[in-house]
């Protein structure tokens, strides 16, 4: 499947992840990682400001689409993303990780929504390890220690 995505990637090919919870996305693939996607809503509307990191183990089915959609949103693209006109080397995009995504974005203190399966939970990113993030959940603040490796995707605001 990893294929199939950093395909995707290299073409600018707008794809359908669909989860194994149930959920589906309609995206653009920014980027493939060892252990996740970093992947742009494809449409406008509420997540026309976010950027999707989906756990490769929660993709069931990739559909691709014909290429003549846009991607929603404009801002961060993902780690050391390319200018847009460099064409992408398939080698260059898998060295990261979940944990590499949300470290960069730490400073930024984003609000991010969490999903383990068809639970969810959202909040301020307040620190990153190499297989937890810290959350200060929306509402309560409370603190909030996340397993990476159980989470099947996070949405994480492009935008500062």
């Amino acid at each position: 499947m990893r294929d199939v995505l950093v395909g995707a990637a290299e073409r600018s090919s707008t794809v359908t992840l669909v989860l194994g919870h149930g959920r589906s996305h309609r995206v653009q693939v920014v980027a493939v990682g060892a252990d996740a996607v970093v992947a742009a809503p494809v449409g406008g509307g509420h997540e026309a400001d976010r950027r999707l990191l989906v756990g490769l183990a929660a993709v069931r089915t990739i559909v691709v689409h014909r290429a003549d959609a846009t991607v929603a949103g404009a801002g961060w693209a993902g780690p050391d993303a390319p200018a847009a006109d460099a064409p992408q080397d398939a080698t260059a995009v898998q060295e990261f990780h979940m944990s590499d995504i949300l470290s960069q974005r730490l400073a930024d203190r984003p609000r991010i929504t969490v999903w383990l399966g068809p639970d969810q939970m959202s909040g301020t990113l307040t620190s990153v390890g190499l297989d937890v993030a810290t959350i200060a959940t929306e509402g309560s603040g409370e603190t909030a220690y996340v397993r990476l490796d159980s989470t099947t995707e996070i949405s994480v605001s492009s935008s500062l």
